[in-house]
C-alpha cells in the first residue's frame, strides 16, 4: 500500500513538473494599414455593382465592427500605382509564388521578437501554421533557415486548416513538452489572406472581402512557469455546420465558403460545447475568469455572447483585435491572448475558443 502511495505522488509530482505554459506571445502585421471604409470604396469602384448593390456594400462593410486592416498589397487605394508583384496574383501559382516572397518576411518578424526572449539555440522544434500558401520544402524549413535555428530543429506545419489551425500547434506543442522536460517548442503561424481576394459577386466572396485580412504571430511554449499555463484542449465536430465553411483550391485560386448560417449554428454549440470542455477539465463555468474567443466576425462574436450568456465587455480582447486587424485566419487567436496579456489581468483560467471548417470547434483552457 505504502508504495502504491508513494507511485501515486511520484506521478503527481511528474504532472506539476511538466506543464507547459505559453511563455510569448509576439506579432507583426504588413506595412499597408487601411481604414475599412477606405477597402469598401475601393470594391464599390472597382466592380460592376449597381447603385442599389454599391449601397448595400458599403453597410456591410460598416456593419462589420472592423475600423482598420493590414495588407501585403499596396492596391487598395485608388491612387495606387500598379507593381509587377500584384498583377502576378491572376493564377494560383502567381499568388504562391508571391507568398513565397512575402510571407517568410512576415513570419520571421513575428518570430525575431519572440526569440529575444530566448537563446534561439534552446529552441527543440519549430511548428509553423499556414493556410495560404503552400510549398516545399515549406515554411518551417525556410525559418530554420532565416532565424539561424539549429539544423537539427525538429520542423512540424499544420497546413490548410483554416482559422483554428493555432489549436492544433498548441496541442502539438504541449504534447511535446509533457515528452520532454527540455522543449522549447516555437509556433509561428502566418497567413496573407488578401492575395485570395475573388473577385466573383457572389455572397461568400463579398463576405470573406470584407473580413480577413494579413498577420502573423508566434508564440514559445515550453515548461517554463512563464506566461498561460496550457491546462486542457477539448475539440468537438459539428457536422451540420460542413458544408457552412469550407476552403478549396480552384483553378480560380483559394475560394471560401461562408454561409450566413455559421452564426446561428456556433450559437446553438456554443453553450454545450462550453460545458462538455469544463467538464472534460472538471471545471465550473463559474471558474472561468476571463474569455478568448476566435474574432470571426462580429455576428460570430455576438453569438457566442448570447449563448454564453455574457456581456459584451467579457469579450473586449477578441473585440478589439477585430476592430483594429479583421479577421486573420489563423495567427488571430493569438492576437486575442497577447492583448489579454497587455492588460494584465489578475490570475484565474482563460476559456479560448475558434472554429474553422467542418464546422470544427477548437478551445483550450488557460490558467494566467
Amino acid at each position: 500500500m505504502e508504495l502504491n502511495n508513494n507511485i501515486t505522488i511520484l506521478v503527481l509530482q511528474l504532472e506539476i513538473q511538466f506543464m507547459p505554459y505559453i511563455n510569448t506571445i509576439n506579432t507583426a502585421v504588413p506595412e499597408y494599414k487601411y481604414e475599412q471604409k477606405e477597402i469598401a470604396e475601393f470594391m464599390v469602384t472597382s466592380l460592376p455593382f449597381s447603385i442599389e448593390e454599391q449601397s448595400k456594400l458599403r453597410l456591410l462593410y460598416q456593419r462589420s465592427s472592423i475600423q482598420t486592416r493590414y495588407s501585403v498589397l499596396p492596391n487598395y487605394r485608388q491612387d495606387y500605382e500598379p507593381v509587377e508583384a500584384t498583377t502576378q496574383l491572376t493564377s494560383v501559382e502567381g499568388k504562391m509564388e508571391f507568398y513565397g516572397i512575402h510571407a517568410p518576411k512576415l513570419a520571421q518578424e513575428a518570430a525575431e521578437q519572440s526569440l529575444k526572449q530566448i537563446d534561439k539555440s534552446d529552441i527543440t522544434h519549430i511548428i509553423t501554421v499556414t493556410c495560404t500558401g503552400l510549398s516545399a520544402p515549406g515554411m518551417e524549413h525556410e525559418l530554420v533557415q532565416r532565424l539561424g535555428l539549429k539544423n537539427n530543429t525538429v520542423r512540424l506545419a499544420v497546413n490548410f486548416v483554416g482559422c483554428y489551425a493555432a489549436f492544433h500547434a498548441l496541442k502539438m506543442a504541449n504534447d511535446i513538452c509533457l515528452a520532454n522536460t527540455e522543449a522549447k517548442v516555437l509556433v509561428v503561424c502566418i497567413e496573407l489572406c488578401s492575395i485570395h481576394f475573388q473577385e466573383d459577386l457572389n455572397i461568400d466572396n463579398l463576405v470573406a472581402n470584407s473580413l480577413f485580412a494579413d498577420g502573423a504571430a508566434a508564440a514559445i511554449i515550453s515548461n517554463k512557469a512563464q506566461g498561460f499555463k496550457l491546462r486542457k484542449f477539448y475539440t468537438e465536430v459539428y457536422p451540420d455546420g460542413q458544408r457552412d465553411m469550407a476552403w478549396a483550391v480552384t483553378a480560380k485560386g483559394f475560394l471560401m465558403k461562408l454561409s450566413a448560417y455559421i452564426p446561428s449554428l456556433i450559437e446553438k454549440a456554443m453553450a454545450p460545447l462550453l460545458s462538455k470542455a469544463l467538464e472534460h477539465a472538471n471545471l465550473t463555468k463559474a471558474e472561468i475568469t476571463h474569455y478568448a474567443i476566435h474574432p470571426g466576425g462580429r455576428k460570430i462574436l455576438e453569438a457566442v455572447q448570447n449563448s454564453l450568456e455574457l456581456q459584451k465587455e467579457r469579450l473586449i480582447t477578441s473585440y478589439n483585435v477585430l476592430e483594429n486587424y479583421g479577421n486573420m485566419s489563423s495567427p488571430t487567436i493569438l492576437f486575442v491572448l497577447l492583448e489579454l496579456m497587455k492588460i494584465n489581468p489578475k490570475s484565474g483560467l482563460v476559456f479560448v475558443a475558434g472554429f474553422g471548417p467542418g464546422l470544427t470547434l477548437e478551445t483550450a483552457i488557460l490558467e494566467i
